[in-house]
This record gives structure tokens, C-alpha cells and sequence, in this order.
């Protein structure tokens, strides 16, 4: 039984942990977006007079115009984990 207790124990430490450290990388990754992107696509991924809305693109094609650049945009505005991180949030905010 007592065994039974610290494993329960343990494993709701570990689940805590993840679920902090999973919001952690999230709140870095709306920074990200929020000092490269946002300033042209807004903070609601609407679009501002400088470029156009993004929500709802597909993460390949944000990807793409990250690396590649597009329509005014730079090319390589983010690299790499970066790029990546931030074409996967913004592709599921719907």
C-alpha cells in the first residue's frame, strides 16, 4: 500500500512537472512571435496594414515563408527550433 501511495505521489509530481515546463516553452514561444511577427501580423494573427492575417495557415506554408521569406517579408526571420516552434503555434490558432 505504501508503495502504492509514492508511486501515485510520483507520478503527479511528474505530470505537474510536464504541464510547467510544457507552458513554460509556450509562453518563450509567444515571445517569439511577439518580437518577429507580430509587429506586421498583429498579436491576433489578424494582419495590420504592413501584411496580412496568418491565422489559420498551415504550418508548412507559415514555415515556408519564414525560411523563404514572402511578399515583403525577410527571409530566415527565425531559424531553425525557432521557425519551427513558432509555424506549429501559430498554425493551431484557430
Amino acid at each position: 500500500m505504501k508503495k502504492a501511495i509514492i508511486l501515485i505521489a510520483s507520478s503527479l509530481f511528474l505530470v505537474a512537472c510536464n504541464s510547467e515546463a510544457a507552458t513554460l516553452r509556450e509562453n518563450e514561444t509567444i515571445t517569439l512571435f511577439n518580437k518577429n511577427c507580430a509587429g506586421c501580423h498583429g498579436l491576433e494573427l489578424n494582419g495590420t496594414g504592413l501584411a496580412s492575417g496568418i491565422r489559420g495557415l498551415k504550418k508548412n506554408d507559415i514555415l515556408h515563408s519564414i525560411i523563404n521569406g514572402d511578399e515583403g517579408m525577410e527571409a530566415n526571420i527565425l531559424t531553425g527550433e525557432n521557425a519551427e516552434r513558432v509555424a506549429t503555434w501559430v498554425s493551431k490558432q484557430k
